[in-house]
């Protein structure tokens, strides 16, 4: 819908027999240009209006296109938009956008639209730094045209920055392209720094699949630097007893099936070659020994318990 907006220059054609009009035939022509300024509308519904902006709009017989910018989407500028009505009889609209912004200012416009709830992560619990490339395009049946709205683009990163203040986790230097749609994104092997080590990061949501919401870093890190929760000591006794680094795998999951409470688990697995396990037998592990090691933190808060378990040898 149409909030506001002044038309600062125009011009329109029209020639041929009113009737006929808008002229699909060819048996006549409309043609109308303006420039549209301090431009505000809402284009869908739930999702935030935009303002302070300006387009050249176009309509040639039963068509329509704007070219322009967004001064203002939940606080952030849209650098070029391309919007277009092929027919209005059976109309669809199209939008093609691209700017450069950062991530704060991605994460805080993803929140105020229904991507939020799809993702059901609360992404204000993080920290986002970094600049970013956000090309995409947007289609939407209008009227009683069929369909569903559909939404594609890329996230290019450039030493990007996640932080998660309240475990302590840090993951910097991430660069990458995060590809997404209506339903979610996904990014695989971007490359990253985690625990001060190379390493690669995945990172997908997907609105349609029991797994909402999954964040995967994989490196070769020290042992003890891996091991630091306060719960993890607990119940790992031995680690002042661990040496050496092993390549590891770190996810974290969000899990919502239909009638369950969503679960929120860490996930850390490593088969801990080149780590060496001082502990009386049938613990005591030399570093060139495979040890598959998997252990299973929950973080919802619904009072689940850490599982661990080692190379078959151990379960808690």
């Amino acid at each position: 819908a149409l909030l506001g907006g002044n038309i600062a220059e125009g011009r329109a054609l029209i020639r041929g027999d009113m009737d006929d009009f808008p002229f699909r035939n060819g048996t006549g022509r409309f043609e109308a240009v303006a420039r549209v300024e301090n431009l505000s509308l809402e284009y869908l519904e739930g999702w935030p209006r935009i303002s302070d902006s300006s387009a050249v709009v176009r309509f040639v017989e039963a068509s329509m296109e704007a070219t322009g910018r967004i001064g203002d989407n939940v606080g952030s500028a849209v650098d070029s938009v391309g919007v277009r009505i092929a027919d209005m009889k059976s109309a669809t609209l199209e939008v093609d956008y691209a700017t450069e912004s950062d991530l704060p200012s991605i994460i805080r416009f993803v929140r105020e639209t229904p991507l939020q709830e799809q993702i059901g992560v609360d992404l204000a619990q993080f920290e986002f730094e970094g600049p970013a490339s956000v090309t995409g395009a947007i289609r939407v049946p209008l009227g009683r045209q069929a369909g569903d709205m559909t939404i594609d683009g890329a996230v290019r990163l450039s030493d990007a920055r996640f932080t998660d203040p309240q475990r302590g986790i840090t993951i910097s230097e991430v660069n990458g392209i995060i590809e997404y749609d209506e339903r979610g994104f996904d990014g695989r092997e971007f490359d990253a720094v985690a625990l001060e080590n190379p390493a690669r990061l995945d990172v997908r949501a997907d609105a349609d699949s029991e797994e909402k919401f999954h964040a995967e870093i994989r490196g070769n890190f020290p042992a003890r630097d891996v091991l630091t929760d306060e719960a993890m000591r607990e119940a790992l006794g031995f680690l002042e007893r661990i040496e050496g680094r092993a390549d590891w795998t770190i996810a974290l999951t969000v899990n919502s099936a239909e009638g369950e409470d969503v679960r929120v688990d860490l996930g850390i697995d490593s088969d801990l070659a080149g780590v060496v396990l001082g502990l009386p037998a049938p613990f005591e592990k030399a570093a060139e020994e495979d040890w598959p090691f998997r252990l299973e933190y929950p973080l919802d808060g619904s009072g689940r318990p850490l599982e661990i378990t080692l190379a078959g040898r151990a379960a808690l």
